[in-house]
């Protein structure tokens, strides 16, 4: 089970940071006695985003909480209480694009977005990772993912296939062969491998597929 998220955001110039935070609140944001922190509470088995900004360093986190091993090891980040599971993070030109992509996801509603799957938020960090970040990207993986009526939670072999996805659209910055990418996979059958990763990536338009070479 995972349960209810408790950030505080503080409102005082003697923390070493600001925080905007933005998820699926359960009741409206509350305002400290000293007025030096606003806290918010996010619901339980939903993602949210926090984002930092450390002077002129900037960091984005997207977590939800955290649940068992097999979310792998938890993490702590200031001004939260719990542990979390961290689905991706991003700065610099990154941390903007999110930014931007999560006021798209929020303009026709404000909390749908973080009730989605983890896999499409998984998604979502190889896009901007690749970046693969215009709007008709994101809401393929948007209609894919509720298309496909998946739980939340995504075993370890969704979350091992991402992270294969995200090496594949790396390794073919350049044009490759499906046995140039199989092998750089550790995969010995290019055309098993094509069926299962290649052939999907070309339908959600990640990957494109000329003169017998795909290309991110």
């Amino acid at each position: 089970m995972r349960y209810n998220i408790t950030v505080h955001v503080p409102q005082t110039l003697e923390v070493s940071y600001t925080l905007f935070a933005k998820g699926y609140n359960i009741e409206i944001p509350q305002l400290s006695e000293d007025e030096t922190e606003f806290t918010f509470k996010f619901l339980g088995g939903t993602v949210f985003v926090l984002f930092y900004n450390f002077g002129r360093f900037k960091k984005a986190y997207v977590v939800t909480g955290w649940q068992d091993e097999r979310d792998g090891e938890p993490i702590s980040l200031p001004g939260v209480d719990g542990k979390l599971c961290l689905l991706f993070a991003v700065r610099g030109k990154r941390y903007h694009i999110l930014d931007k992509i999560i006021k798209q996801l929020t303009k026709d509603d404000e909390y749908a977005a973080f009730q989605l799957p983890l896999g499409f938020w998984y998604k979502l960090g190889v896009l901007i990772d690749s970046r693969k970040t215009r709007m008709a990207y994101i809401n393929n993986i948007l209609l894919l993912n509720r298309a496909d009526g998946k739980d939340f939670f995504c075993s370890q072999k969704e979350i091992e296939e991402d992270c294969l996805e995200k090496k594949i659209l790396d390794f073919c910055i350049e044009p490759r062969t499906a046995k140039e990418i199989a092998h750089n996979c550790g995969y010995e059958n290019d055309r098993a491998f094509s069926r299962k990763f290649l052939n999907i990536l070309v339908e959600q338009k990640l990957l494109s597929y000329e003169n017998r070479k795909y290309i991110a």
